[in-house]
């Protein structure tokens, strides 16, 4: 956990993975900035692996694909959550439900079990 500017606490992991939150220092990843500017329809969607809706939930990448977790719960379920660096030296974000794991990184999640 670290602090929030509004002095309430978030996960780093959550922090890194919501796309509206930000680290105001990315040095020391403190404090969590942009937890305001989380909209509030991220806030009600449920997530199919702990079926709660509580916090900011993340959805699949896959394109037409709503599907939507915590990002702590796709962390304990390992699904695969990748972060890249793209053509244009952007970073990119992309985190799938287990449906739709590419076979790349399930082979990867075979191999490590």
């Amino acid at each position: 956990f670290k602090q929030t500017v509004d002095g309430r606490w978030a996960h780093v992991i959550c922090a890194l993975w919501i796309p509206e939150v930000q680290f105001s220092n990315t040095v020391f990843l403190e404090p969590i900035d942009g937890v305001k500017d989380v909209p509030s329809a991220r806030l009600k969607l449920v997530c199919y692996i702990c079926r709660k809706r509580c916090g900011a939930s993340i959805q699949c990448a896959k394109a037409n694909c709503y599907t939507a977790f915590h990002v702590t719960c796709a962390q304990q379920a390992s699904l695969c959550m990748k972060i890249e660096i793209g053509k244009n030296g952007d970073i990119v974000k992309s985190a799938f439900c287990d449906s739709h794991t590419p076979p790349s990184a399930r082979k990867k999640l075979l191999q490590r079990s």
